[in-house]
């Protein structure tokens, strides 16, 4: 089967080295798009989809121990991150996290890890269970994000492959693949996939029935003319293949209101300001609400990458340039900033395949970065494609192709109330933005296959139901619910219905177990956990470079 990855990023090779590794029978070839430009921006994933990602293409390892696995990071400055850290989310001065890992909705027992216990303790105890404290009660990661230490993992306890993440530079992660699988001898994957630097495609020569069967390129060599089976479309945004040749339907995500970022890269140590990596390096990716959207600044290895997501509804470039320069100098006292812009898309195409064309990343749909959410549809559709080939070794019918539509779009019309989710439940004033998004936001409660969506299911089991046990398909939306002091137990409710049946002495046993609990966890995060920025020197990169 001839395969051809059009796009020379991030996202076009990490495709090849997908395919390299697991479909080393068909020949692969990887040519650049006329608008590539080499984007110098951060890629970032929720731990378990980059993890299985990783896993596939050799990268990643679920034993986390094993060093040669990870050879790649201090390639690409990378960093582990435990979750995302909201501030000012709910009240302004407040925090609340959501960490990564796996979070127990279970009610069978009245007992630690009970989401629904926590929201009882709030009403009973509310002082020593206030909102801050769900995510350490539910998921002891959120205790490492609490006192920002990091740990080997601990059986029982804390696992850092379902519990961390990696954030990275991705220009830089994509040279490094690049030379793994186009050099003669691969020494990561089998295989190879076939490059040329410049080559890039002018013209895409379809049959009658609207399939590319070859692209031509500005090249005089081999590379001319590509006869082509499956053509893999990595062209971004603006999806030159799928949208601009197939005029597949773009279907926007109207809730999510922002279409721009500005970011910068802010040095440890920077001579103006003298930052404090031991301070600054975090294991979370915080958010922050500012004005007409709001900013995230996440740590690297030698480096801070700070972004101000926005709507230019509610806001010009000129003004998002002096409200981003504001946080920087009062949050990193950065004066001397070198900003870049960059496009944000919240939507997805109606198809991810269609002909023999299949759309990944960007160029099949997007997020904005609330949560960790860049690389979704990268991820995603990787995973499948790879099922799609290997299933019937390249032969794909229409019924396949109806499969993986389906299969892809509920994919991100699911993850979709996640991000939506801080928006809708806020209490914030001070800019017509957040108020509009407070006061005037009508949502979809309904996918487009006319599926109940997670935001539909909260106000049935919060005012129906009376429980959160297992009824989302993302369970991150309880940490934001919790956060945002949206109990299913209403405090009328809860006085005068649960309260009254359960014994006062199960509560009681609850918080002291619970207290005993923490004082455990905290001995042992004292004894064995270790600053963020040092446990990445110490157990990662300096083990690495041995």
């Amino acid at each position: 089967m001839e395969i051809v990855i059009v796009g020379d990023n991030i996202q076009g090779w990490l495709t090849a080295s997908m395919l390299c590794q697991n479909l080393s029978n068909h020949n692969i070839t990887l040519i650049a798009d006329e608008d590539d430009k080499e984007v110098d921006d951060l890629s970032y994933a929720s731990p378990q989809r980059i993890n299985h990602l990783f896993d596939y293409i050799g990268l990643s390892s679920t034993n986390h121990q094993t060093d040669f696995k990870r050879k790649w990071m201090p390639v690409c400055n990378a960093n582990l991150i435990n979750g995302i850290r909201m501030e000012n989310f709910y009240l302004n001065g407040e925090t609340y996290d959501v960490p990564w890992g796996f979070v127990s909705m279970s009610n069978s027992n009245l007992n630690l890890r009970n989401t629904n216990m926590w929201f009882c303790l709030n009403h009973v105890y509310p002082e020593l269970f206030p909102r801050k404290t769900f995510s350490p009660f539910v998921n002891n990661n959120g205790e490492l994000m609490n006192y920002n230490k990091q740990m080997d993992d601990v059986d029982g306890f804390f696992n850092l492959f379902n519990h961390t993440s990696y954030v990275f530079r991705g220009h830089m992660l994509k040279e490094y693949l690049k030379e793994q699988i186009c050099s003669p001898y691969p020494t990561a994957l089998p295989g190879g996939v076939r490059y040329q630097k410049g080559v890039m495609a002018k013209d895409y020569i379809q049959s009658d029935e609207g399939y590319v069967i070859e692209i031509h390129t500005n090249d005089n060599s081999d590379f001319k003319k590509l006869f082509v089976d499956l053509v893999i479309d990595c062209t971004g945004h603006k999806s030159k293949i799928l949208n601009g040749l197939l005029k597949t339907e773009f279907i926007n995500f109207d809730s999510l209101k922002n279409n721009n970022s500005l970011y910068c890269y802010v040095p440890y140590g920077y001579s103006n300001n003298g930052i404090d990596f031991e301070l600054h390096n975090r294991l979370t990716n915080t958010a922050i609400p500012y004005e007409s959207g709001y900013v995230q600044h996440f740590c690297l290895e030698n480096e801070i990458f700070v972004q101000y997501i926005y709507s230019d509804k509610y806001t010009d470039k000129e003004r998002a340039s002096e409200v981003f320069k504001d946080f920087l100098i009062k949050r990193f006292k950065e004066e001397n900033p070198i900003i870049k812009e960059k496009k944000i898309v919240n939507g997805r195409h109606k198809e991810a395949i269609k002909n023999n064309v299949f759309a990944v990343g960007d160029s099949y749909g997007s997020f904005e970065p609330m949560f960790c959410s860049g690389m979704f549809a990268l991820i995603e559709n990787l995973l499948v494609l790879v099922d799609l080939i290997s299933k019937k070794d390249g032969f794909i019918n229409e019924i396949d192709k109806q499969n993986v539509n389906y299969v892809l779009s509920n994919e991100m019309d699911f993850f979709k109330p996640y991000i939506e989710s801080p928006f809708a439940y806020n209490r914030l004033n001070g800019s017509k933005y957040w108020t509009d998004y407070r006061m005037k936001q009508k949502w979809n409660l309904k996918t487009e296959n006319d599926f109940i969506t997670d935001l539909a299911k909260i106000s049935e089991a919060s005012y129906s139901i009376r429980s959160y046990e297992k009824y989302f398909n993302n369970a991150g939306l309880i940490y934001v619910l919790a956060g945002s002091d949206y109990s299913p137990y209403p405090k009328a409710w809860f006085k005068n219905i649960r309260y009254s049946k359960d014994n006062k002495e199960t509560y009681e046993n609850v918080r002291d177990t619970y207290i005993k609990h923490k004082e455990s966890v905290n001995k042992m995060i004292a004894k064995d956990g270790q600053s963020s920025h040092s446990y990445l020197i110490n157990k990662i990169y300096k083990r690495i470079k041995k």
